[in-house]
């Protein structure tokens, strides 16, 4: 991509052609390669998806200076696969998500997806109102579109952004209004995800046993789909109750049932916390040898993670420290 970049200025009008079946054969590999995700197990691999999510805003840099908007047809299909880049560089991903939005003025189903991604980057980053003013156009978008799956989505988001903002009252509206739209679509999945954000919220109020109602009614729904990734959100929620009640040994256990899951789904920001929360609980049992693993794993996957991500991690491992 480099060598594209310094010789396209002394190309000639002949050369636009293969210029672009080369950048569709690039985009058509590497977005195979970030939709099957960060294989750990294989270094080669491991390896070759590194390198393309380190492409990928040279790629943007690309179509930017020197190919016109069809490129940027090609670009969306790449972002759309990957999905784990927004973890992987957060900074980036608002720069790019931000440069797509641009690029399409008129594609509104598009644009509703990015404005939502780009709240989601945001409040990872902490920049908590410019979250919810992405959410409010998405929601407007999705409005549009009469697109109740995108907007029971986006809703719910809203409804934990402001949970995050202890705002409970106006956090359970959003999550009503997410509910019922779930619920009239027929949309499993999202009522599963809005249960269990419920819970969250319940944990985060002090209410337990209604939180832990919330989590079983989720954990029901998302074994019914058969959705891995449901389920590990669900063991870690009621990992932090069992800690929240001084039971380490349960909590341990509940953590140890999401760890692979993440792992399976290469989640490596789910993996992180789970790793965090479980050396937590090692401290507290005695046991120093798996709390010694953990923490060789999270070495090799904090770097990877939001900053937001490794301060929350760095300060659970302080409080194992202080034990």
């Amino acid at each position: 991509l480099l060598a594209l970049k310094k010789l396209f200025p002394k190309l000639g009008a002949e050369a636009e052609e293969a210029l672009a079946k080369a950048f569709v054969m690039w985009i058509i590999v590497c977005g195979d390669i970030l939709k099957r995700g960060d294989d750990r197990t294989r270094l080669d691999y491991f390896i070759c998806h590194d390198r393309a999510l380190r492409f990928l805003s040279q790629s943007f840099a690309l179509a930017n200076q020197c190919m016109d908007t069809k490129a940027y047809t090609l670009l969306v299909y790449l972002m759309l696969k990957a999905g784990n880049y927004y973890q992987y560089d957060i900074i980036r991903s608002i720069i790019l998500l931000k440069m797509l939005i641009e690029k399409t003025p008129n594609d509104f189903p598009l644009r509703s997806r990015f404005y939502k991604r780009l709240g989601d980057m945001l409040r990872l980053t902490g920049e908590l109102n410019e979250a919810l003013e992405a959410y409010d156009v998405a929601k407007m978008l999705f409005k549009y579109e009469k697109n109740n799956y995108g907007l029971a989505n986006v809703l719910r988001s809203c409804g934990d952004l402001l949970r995050l903002t202890e705002e409970p009252k106006k956090a359970w509206e959003y999550f009503n209004k997410s509910e019922e739209l779930c619920r009239q679509e027929h949309y499993n999945l999202g009522l599963a995800n809005v249960l269990l954000f419920r819970g969250y919220l319940l944990k985060q109020i002090g209410k337990s046993k209604k939180a832990l109602e919330y989590f079983d009614k989720a954990e029901k729904i998302f074994e019914k789909v058969q959705n891995k990734l449901g389920c590990a959100d669900v063991f870690r929620g009621k990992g932090d109750l069992k800690i929240i009640k001084g039971n380490w040994s349960s909590a341990k256990e509940l953590y140890e049932k999401a760890l692979p899951l993440y792992i399976q789904l290469q989640n490596s920001m789910g993996e992180s916390y789970t790793l965090a929360e479980l050396q937590l609980c090692q401290k507290h049992l005695g046991d120093d040898e798996g709390r010694k693993k953990c923490l060789e794993e999270l070495r090799k996957l904090l770097p990877k993670q939001p900053e937001r991500v490794k301060e929350d991690i760095t300060e659970l491992i302080e409080l194992a420290d202080s034990i």
